[in-house]
This record gives C-alpha cells, sequence and structure tokens, in this order.
C-alpha cells in the first residue's frame, strides 16, 4: 500500500515537471478596445484597384502668416482673510498700476490664484 502511494507521487511529480517543460505558443490577442478603434476594411473592387494614382498636389493651400495675440501678464494671490483695500494695493504694487481709492473700502477676501490675468484675480476678489 505504502509502495502504491510513493508510485502516485512519483507519477504525479514527474507529469508535472514534464508539463512544465511543455513549449505554449500564444499569440498576444489585441484588446477589445484597439479592435473596437480601428475601422472596418472597406471591401477593394477591381476597378479601385486598377485606377491610377492621382497626381502629386505641388501647391499647398496658402494660409495666412498667425497673428501675435495681445500678451497678457499673470500674476500669483494667496490670501487668507485679508482686508480687501490691502489686497488692492498690493495688487496694484507688483502689477506697477496706479491706484486711488476714494471712500471706504471694506470686506475681507480669501482668494488662491495661480497663473491667472490681473482682470481675472480682481473680479474674482470683488465677488
Amino acid at each position: 500500500m505504502r509502495r502504491a502511494g510513493l508510485a502516485q507521487l512519483a507519477l504525479s511529480v514527474s507529469l508535472f515537471v514534464l508539463s512544465a517543460c511543455a513549449r505554449v505558443d500564444t499569440a498576444p490577442e489585441p484588446a477589445p478596445a484597439a479592435q473596437a478603434m480601428r475601422p472596418p476594411a472597406a471591401p477593394v473592387t477591381r476597378a479601385a484597384a486598377m485606377a491610377p494614382i492621382p497626381p502629386l498636389v505641388t501647391q499647398a493651400a496658402h494660409l495666412p502668416p498667425p497673428t501675435a495675440g495681445a500678451v497678457r501678464e499673470r500674476y500669483s494671490v494667496a490670501v487668507n482673510d485679508v482686508p480687501l483695500r490691502e489686497l488692492l494695493f498690493g495688487l496694484a504694487r507688483d502689477a506697477s498700476l496706479e491706484l486711488d481709492v476714494s471712500g471706504p473700502l471694506e470686506g475681507r477676501v480669501t482668494l488662491n490664484a495661480v497663473e491667472q490675468p490681473l482682470s481675472d484675480i480682481l473680479a474674482r476678489a470683488t465677488q
């Protein structure tokens, strides 16, 4: 009985070892997304296969040269619960602008703007 168990174990081990040495040829299948993106192939007719090749295009379409848009300087501001008056004066100083405030200017501002035009920052601060 013990001999039969050993023989069965030896047979199992040898089958396992031999199956590990087997060569398996599996070509990778294309992903379903790649198959879905590929357009269906149009059937080629004999007339289309025999049609002459059209002549080369010698003149390209004329496009106007690109125009440079206005370059708007960008600023970064990060303030937390700052009086609006201080924020406006700080922005004016950094932008080299003259700022006159007449009358009371009240309110506090919390703002985080990164690389934004000054007009966008001012619009956000006065909301």
